[in-house]
């Protein structure tokens, strides 16, 4: 990577060509999102790259205290508010469906997933979830906002859901608040992302 591109490449939807590269469908976002969780951490990243050899990325972080990180995963791991909740989580990424179940697992709730449009739809009729977790950029020619459209089809008030992405514009924003669900940015903050599930639940229930 020649170092004029070194701040580039952390830019969102930004990606350098690559000639003969074939099959790649990133949509440049994966450096935005590192940075933008390190900057949120306060732990910097570095990149040292010779072209034509190879690149480095790294990241510093200080020596963290175990006494006080199990004191709040035991907290944290207590939490039961969201004991059996039904939850769909969609993510064209395996990694962060896989994330995802943990997370919403540890909180209690009963966690399917799925990375398209079609798997949803199955996983919506064997069991209608209490909410969905979408993510906005499925793929080039899917999105969180139209799956969830389908999905609703022919009930008269939609499950409640969060749209997330790593898009953070206002024009996306306006999209999802326009459809009825609420927002989330990448990375996410479990516990606001516990807040909003917990507050779409309770409205739910109303």
């Amino acid at each position: 990577i020649p170092d004029s591109d070194h701040a580039r490449i952390f830019t969102e939807f930004e990606r350098l060509q690559r000639t003969g590269s074939t099959g790649d469908q990133g949509l440049g976002l994966g450096l935005a999102i590192v940075k933008r969780c390190a900057e949120m951490l306060g732990h910097p990243v570095d990149l040292r790259s010779k072209p034509g050899h190879g690149t480095m990325f790294s990241i510093t972080v200080p020596l963290g205290r175990p006494e006080a990180q199990g004191d709040a995963g035991r907290e944290q791991a207590s939490t039961t508010s969201l004991e059996g909740l039904q939850a769909l989580c969609i993510d064209n990424e395996i990694e962060i469906l896989e994330g995802m179940e943990q997370l919403l697992g540890a909180w209690g709730c009963e966690t399917r997933v799925a990375t398209d449009g079609r798997g949803a739809s199955a996983q919506w009729r064997a069991k209608t979830p209490s909410i969905v977790l979408a993510d906005y950029h499925l793929s080039a020619s899917e999105n969180g906002l139209d799956v969830l459209a389908s999905l609703n089809q022919g009930r008269d008030k939609p499950v409640p859901a969060i749209i997330i992405s790593a898009d953070d514009s206002a024009q996306i924003r306006a999209k999802v608040r326009t459809a009825g669900y609420k927002f989330m940015a990448k990375p996410v903050n479990p516990g606001r992302l516990r807040a909003i599930i917990l507050a779409l639940a309770d409205s739910a229930n109303d």
